[in-house]
């Protein structure tokens, strides 16, 4: 029985916190001198500070419990939860600061964070698009390999796909870019205009 409400919980809070981020996420693109950048919206550090305080949080529980003598299964069933749910608000605080998309009329620029450097394609280099159901991103790869990949949560998605739909002469444009504007509005996302 509590596996099924488990269940049911999830089923319906997933699709709702994830309207949420769509919903929080959408605004115009910055834009500067260079193009148009795509960020992920406030909503991903919220999402981060979260998650980190949730783990900050079972993990000092687990030192409260060794102080107090609780039972070591305490420790086991709190550690990986709380781990996880601390590396995921630092890797989401990460994402917020540093992933970007840039896109202008020679190509597009990725930066996926973490030190990475930036890979920039222009549109004729474009050899294929893909679209990542499982976590939603659009991916973009070049002959050899340089790959940019777009977030359906980072702001201005939908400035995007268009041009790509436009500029683009790569297999896969049309099916995966309808598949990815798809997925956005299944979450709530897409433009309010």
């Amino acid at each position: 029985m509590g596996s099924l409400v488990g269940t049911a919980l999830f089923a319906i809070l997933f699709p709702l916190g994830m309207w949420a981020l769509f919903r929080f996420s959408q605004r115009a693109p910055e834009v500067d001198g260079n193009g148009a950048v795509l960020r992920y919206g406030p909503a991903i550090a919220v999402l981060g500070w979260v998650c980190f305080a949730i783990g900050v949080v079972m993990l000092g529980a687990i030192a409260v419990g060794e102080l107090t003598g609780e039972p070591a299964f305490v420790f086991v069933v709190v550690a990986g939860p709380g781990l996880a749910f601390a590396v995921a608000g630092v890797w989401f605080l990460r994402a917020h600061h540093s992933e970007y998309v840039r896109f202008s009329s020679a190509g597009i620029e990725g930066c996926s964070g973490w030190g990475a450097r930036p890979v920039s394609l222009g549109w004729a280099e474009i050899e294929h698009v893909d679209f990542r159901p499982r976590m939603g991103y659009l991916v973009l790869r070049s002959r050899d390999d340089r790959v940019v990949r777009v977030s359906p949560l980072m702001s201005g998605t939908d400035d995007l796909v268009r041009l790509l739909a436009r500029r683009v002469q790569a297999d896969g444009v049309v099916s995966d870019v309808g598949a990815f504007l798809q997925y956005r509005a299944a979450y709530g996302g897409g433009s309010k205009r």
